[in-house]
């Protein structure tokens, strides 16, 4: 993989806020990736070793290469279709030192929206809720897996973020899993179901 950055996207060095990201890339992570700098009036292209890449990357703006990265992806694309039901999803990557990403997409068209570190020490569910802070959600329908569905996510998404959300209640969450099924579901039916609410009212209820 080649990387071509815009001078915009790196900051002046400051080892007091040395980049998380940095600080946890290992030489396996950087193994197959090239930096290559854009050439300007006075230099010309040239690509950089390990070592080089992760100077660079210690000097990133985070922020600024998204926003680049969300820019291209609309010139190239188009703009993320707004009908699309937005899914966040937490992954791990190879050589990430256990640490997570949480990224947000549309789905099914597989945009992206944004995405945030989720480090050791803490788990999605406070990170979503900050990553919901960068993503336009009024009127948008959230989809999130079974660890989001808390009080205080919802009801951010619903007050705080104008969307409507979809969340699954499986067996480890029995007093929300019991109401549901004397509100929800026929008592010939209450056995091995899961159910994705939008808003504050079901969805759909599906076996499994």
């Amino acid at each position: 993989m080649v990387l071509s950055f815009a001078p915009e996207v790196f900051q002046p060095p400051d080892m007091s806020q040395t980049s998380h990201a940095a600080a946890r890339t290992g030489p396996g992570a950087l193994a197959g990736v090239q930096i290559q700098l854009l050439p300007t009036a006075k230099t010309k292209a040239r690509r950089h070793s390990p070592a080089k890449i992760r100077s660079l990357v210690e000097h990133l703006d985070g922020d600024a290469l998204e926003k680049i990265l969300l820019q291209v992806q609309e010139q190239i694309r188009s703009p993320a279709p707004q009908e699309e039901l937005i899914v966040l999803d937490g992954k791990q990557p190879r050589h990430g030192g256990g640490h997570s990403v949480l990224t947000a997409v549309t789905v099914p068209s597989q945009h992206y929206l944004g995405s945030a570190l989720v480090d050791t020490k803490t788990n999605e569910i406070p990170v979503a809720r900050e990553l919901f802070k960068k993503l336009d959600l009024d009127g948008r329908q959230v989809s999130l897996d079974a660890l989001h569905t808390q009080d205080q996510t919802a009801r951010k998404l619903v007050l705080a973020h104008g969307a409507d959300y979809l969340l699954t209640v499986k067996d480890n969450q029995p007093t929300v899993r019991e109401k549901i099924e004397r509100l929800a579901v026929p008592h010939t039916q209450r056995t091995n179901f899961r159910v994705a609410f939008c808003g504050f009212l079901p969805l759909a209820i599906t076996a499994g």
